[in-house]
């Protein structure tokens, strides 16, 4: 053999331990090998970081460092530590990845992946847009509890027959930002909201796309394997019905020439500044993030509401028996939250028992840091645990049991700075308040017009995550019963 094979041969395998092993004083974790990373020394759901607290924490402490193919993967399981981390502008970037790419139009768009200027620009004025039409205070309330009545009405034509509940909240939550982004509602049976529901659904429920997230190349030769052909036939449909949509929105405005729907204000926007990040394609990503962030997240919480009243009918009633005693039958308004102390800390424990992003959306960090004592590289992806910060049974007495109580004290309403559901620091979700008002208004129609029970025609319901990003639970069937 040459003395040049010799030396092509150290050039690679120098390269490829350059490349795919750890870098010095990195967090501790399971073992590397090159092309894979740490990928063959994983469990079984090893991307699900956020679920799996105690595999991770119990082996390498609060920070752990792994490689996914060449990515650094950091996951945080310690509250100071994350809110340390995500207090930051270095840890507030999104990750780097064609997956994310392709969905928004071929490089970084919108709000949710996006980061630098664009994102700020967007994320300013999609809050103060949202906030301009009421999102977040009580002036949308009227939207929400119309479209609450539609689900309700919805339910009560199926005449107590056994029906799944993400077949009802997914379209008729995705009506309310509908509305707000268009100025339009539709029928919970159009086609296009089923279609929409879809789109959004199968990007998050595939597991096998993550093999796209951490080897990027396999999309190339394993197209159909890696998940990679069905998570781009959805997007590619959101990014059709998003481009129907602006093709066939009118401008609305009011008497004095204000925009009354987010599309006309953001094409207003773009008139007025003149700044290139306001296009038609970082508003037809924007207008996806928005659909995907308020839609899907809010139906699987509502679903787990219902599940968990079933699974504890004695919660179920004494939450009736509160909101029948406070409203007397009327429907209920955002002012009411104060009066229906035991339904608010219900939904909150709803909330934290779910736990349907428990690791949140991924981080970028821009530069070098440091975090815990360990050194955190450039462009390593960081995953923050906050199931672990809602189940730590350090800090959350019997923290595995459904207990609506913790988050009550001296009669009133405890607010505690580890629930979480909707993210910390920077990043953390722009549609918090919309989502609680939701769920505080449609979950209250629902418990004062009807008492859910299981389906004696089908299993028994568990309380089972099925695997996805967003994670809802494993479908189960369930009967409305009309109450008098």
């Amino acid at each position: 053999m040459s003395v040049l094979t010799f030396v092509v041969i150290g050039l690679l395998l120098y390269w490829s331990l350059k490349k795919f092993m750890k870098p010095r004083n990195f967090p501790p974790g399971p073992p590397s090998i090159p092309i894979l990373g740490s990928l063959p020394f994983m469990p079984k759901e090893a991307m699900a970081t956020g679920i799996l607290w105690q595999h991770f924490k119990s082996r390498y402490g609060k920070v752990m460092g792994m490689m996914i193919g060449d990515q650094p993967v950091i996951g945080i399981y310690d509250f100071d530590l994350i809110k340390e981390a995500y207090s930051k502008e270095e840890f507030s970037a999104r990750p780097n990845s064609e997956l994310h790419d392709f969905r928004m139009l071929g490089k970084k768009r919108g709000i949710v992946m996006n980061d630098g200027y664009g994102w700020k620009v967007h994320r300013r004025f999609t809050l103060k847009t949202l906030k301009d039409f009421g999102f977040g205070n009580a002036s949308v309330e009227d939207g929400i509890l119309e479209e609450a009545n539609h689900i309700c009405d919805h339910i009560a034509k199926k005449n107590g027959s056994p029906f799944k509940a993400e077949d009802v909240f997914n379209v008729g939550i995705l009506n309310i930002m509908w509305k707000i982004l268009t100025h339009k509602r539709f029928d919970l049976e159009d086609p296009r909201l089923a279609n929409c529901v879809r789109a959004i659904n199968g990007q998050f429920s595939s597991d096998r796309v993550r093999i796209v997230l951490a080897m990027p190349w396999t999309r190339h030769f394993f197209p159909e394997m890696s998940g990679w052909n069905d998570w781009k036939k959805f997007a590619i449909t959101m990014q059709d019905m998003t481009k129907q949509i602006l093709d066939e929105h009118e401008p609305c405005f009011g008497p004095n020439h204000e925009p009354l729907d987010f599309i006309t204000a953001y094409k207003e926007e773009a008139k007025r500044t003149g700044d290139p990040e306001f296009n038609d394609r970082d508003l037809q990503t924007t207008i996806s993030d928005i659909f995907v962030a308020s839609s899907d997240t809010t139906a699987h919480t509502l679903s787990w509401g219902l599940l968990y009243m079933i699974l504890h009918p004695d919660i179920q009633k004494k939450v009736q028996h509160e909101i029948d005693d406070a409203l007397l039958g009327r429907e209920p308004t955002l002012e009411d939250r104060a009066r229906l102390v035991y339904t608010d800390a219900t939904l909150a424990e709803i909330q934290r028992r779910a736990n349907i992003v428990p690791g949140a959306l991924p981080h970028r960090v821009s530069k070098e840091m440091k975090l815990g004592g360990y050194t955190i590289p450039k462009d390593s992806m960081v995953i923050s645990s906050l199931y672990y910060v809602m189940h730590d049974p350090d800090y959350w007495k019997n923290a595995d049991q459904f207990d609506p109580t913790r988050f009550i004290e001296n009669g009133k309403f405890r607010k505690d700075e580890r629930f979480v559901p909707f993210g910390i620091g920077k990043r953390i979700c722009l549609g918090d308040t919309l989502a609680r008002n939701e769920l505080f208004v449609v979950f209250i129609r629902l418990m004062q017009r009807f008492n859910f029970e299981a389906s004696p025609d089908h299993p028994y319901p568990k309380e089972e995550y099925l695997p996805s990003t967003v994670m809802g639970p494993k479908p189960f069937h369930l009967r409305a019963i009309p109450r008098s």
